[in-house]
């Protein structure tokens, strides 16, 4: 999980900016249900 965010920071692109979004709803998600 950690790995693929700094991934997605590294690449800097719009795909990589979409994962991080569809990573961090996926957290939160799990924390609120």
């Amino acid at each position: 999980m950690m790995r693929e965010i700094e991934e997605a920071d590294a690449s800097k692109t719009s795909l990589g900016n979409v994962m991080l979004y569809l990573n961090i709803n996926t957290l939160i998600r799990q924390l609120l249900f």
